[in-house]
This record gives structure tokens, C-alpha cells and sequence, in this order.
């Protein structure tokens, strides 16, 4: 099989569809059915189910989906370092809202005095979606909260986080000295949206105790959730190192939550089967050394 066909194979994937493949790729649709039918041939699998409405990848197909995304992902890779040797210091660093806010900034310029051509680029997204392109050779790395469970992914903890439950100076809990989860809980929830570190976290946590919620608020951004907060519309539960100055200017209050572990850690990731670059060596090395300074901050 070549390049070729795994390119036709994740266009097809990514679309949905072999004619909305054939159209992205400027190809007839019969030239990407004939390439989607070697690669079956050529393996012994069947990587799609032909259904009325289109086709779905089997399981096979997923397996293969995850390997070709990354083989296109080196290839592509090597291309570029052998054609532009100056694109060889490019670093694709993926990363979570809290962990991109308050410690990849020293850790991207760490990495520039290290390394001084080294060209970090940053994508920050939630922690799932982070993952997901790691997996899919998007992002060469990735800082995320959390726990990691995919085999293709080699996840290190790099540092000890918390949530904090909060609300504003005039919600009823502000006074209480301890809260039941079914207190916090009939109070309107402003939440991450789904998908996020935090998010899982507060969910896995109140699931674990029989209990369910539907937020008032969901928002991708923590700071809107924030400012919602202080203005009285809710409590939220979100990380310590983005509330915690909130919580020292007295706009927000920190709610004592009886019976609910809401500690967690941040993790670097990368793909099992990434070649380490040196530039990726040494991002991986200025976050690990970091880890007991920004524990700090």
C-alpha cells in the first residue's frame, strides 16, 4: 500500500462519504472507490459497512484510521524538515484551557531560550479534543487534565491540580461552613462544556455519588463562567489556579463540599509511536522540570 491510498482512505473517513471524498481530493469517484477496495483486498479487512444512508467504519477501520493518521502525520513531517530544513523547529503543541492559561506560556518561552529556533505552535481546545489530535497526528504533544486511557498515547503526570466548588458574595451557600452535594446541586450550575478536563472531572465525581445534574450555563470559556458566577447567577465548579485570585480579591467564595474528591492531574501526552525530535526532547524535558516551580505559583 502507499501514501496515496492512506490519504484517500482518511479523506473518506473525515467526509463521510466516497463522493464527498472524490470531490475534496479532485479525484473521480470511482478512482477513490477502486483505492478504499485495495486497501481491503490488500489487508484481508473490510474497513467500512455499506449502508442506505452512506458508510461507517467497522472496527477494523478505526484501527486503520488511527494508524494511517499517523503515518501521513510523520510522512508529512519528514517531508517538511527535508524540503525546508527552517520548518524542521516547528513544535505543534496542543493543550488544555487551564493548563494553556496559566503554565504553557513559560514553558513555550523556556523552550525558545532553550532551543532559540525552535518555532512552538499552540492550540488550545478542551482536553478531549486535545487527545483526540494527538492521537490523529495533529498536534505532536499535548498537555491535558485528567486521566488518559488510550493505548496509543503514552501520558505522563507532570503536576497535582485541583477544582474548587465557588459562588458569589450573595448566594445562600456563601455563609455555610460545609455543603452537602445535593445542596450545591439545586443551586443553577454554570459548567465547562462537555468534554472538557473539568467537566469530567465534576461529572465522574457526582456520578460516583448516584447523582446527576443539568447546568444552567455551559460555555466553553472559563472566564464567562466567571464573571456569571460573581454576578450572581449560579455556582461552578473550576480550577484552583484560575479562581483562586478571584477568591483572594473577594469576589468569589469557596464552597467546603462534603464527601467529593475533586483533585485530579495534569498529564503530557504523545503518540506511542512518535518519533521523539529533538525539539519535542527538549519541550518534554522543560515541562518536567518545571513541574515543582509552577506547583508553586
Amino acid at each position: 500500500m502507499t501514501i496515496r491510498h492512506l490519504r484517500i482512505f482518511v479523506a473518506v473517513c473525515e467526509d463521510g462519504s466516497i463522493t464527498g471524498a472524490a470531490r475534496g481530493l479532485y479525484m473521480t469517484q470511482p478512482a477513490v472507490s477502486l483505492a478504499i477496495r485495495e486497501l481491503e483486498e490488500g489487508y484481508g479487512l473490510k474497513l467500512f459497512d455499506r449502508l442506505s444512508r452512506g458508510i461507517q467504519l467497522t472496527g477494523e477501520g478505526r484501527r486503520m484510521l488511527e494508524y494511517a493518521s499517523h503515518v501521513i502525520s510523520l510522512f508529512d513531517e519528514m517531508e517538511s524538515a527535508m524540503k525546508s530544513p527552517e520548518a524542521a523547529g516547528e513544535l505543534r503543541i496542543g493543550s488544555s484551557l487551564t493548563i494553556g492559561a496559566r503554565l504553557l506560556p513559560g514553558y513555550t518561552q523556556q523552550l525558545v531560550r532553550r532551543c532559540p529556533g525552535m518555532k512552538p505552535r499552540v492550540f488550545i481546545d478542551n482536553s478531549n479534543n486535545v487527545i483526540d489530535s494527538v492521537i490523529h497526528g495533529r498536534r505532536d504533544v499535548g498537555l491535558v487534565e485528567g486521566a488518559v486511557r488510550d493505548d496509543a498515547l503514552v501520558a505522563t503526570a507532570f503536576m497535582e491540580d485541583a477544582l474548587l466548588a465557588v459562588c458569589g458574595r450573595e448566594n445562600p451557600l456563601a455563609a455555610e461552613i460545609s455543603v452537602t452535594i445535593d445542596r450545591f446541586l439545586a443551586q443553577p450550575l454554570l459548567l465547562r462544556e462537555r468534554g472538557s478536563g473539568t467537566r469530567e472531572l465534576f461529572q465522574s465525581a457526582i456520578t460516583l455519588m448516584g447523582k446527576t445534574c443539568v447546568p444552567a450555563w455551559e460555555s466553553i470559556s472559563t472566564t464567562a463562567l466567571i464573571h456569571a458566577v460573581e454576578a450572581g447567577c449560579g455556582v461552578s465548579v473550576l480550577p484552583r489556579r484560575l479562581v483562586e485570585e478571584h477568591i483572594h480579591a473577594g469576589k468569589l467564595l469557596k464552597i467546603n463540599l462534603e464527601n467529593i474528591d475533586l483533585r485530579r492531574s495534569f498529564f503530557l501526552i504523545h503518540h506511542r509511536n512518535k518519533y521523539l525530535s529533538a525539539g519535542l526532547k527538549a519541550f518534554m524535558s522543560v515541562v518536567m522540570e518545571r513541574r515543582l516551580c509552577s506547583q508553586e505559583q
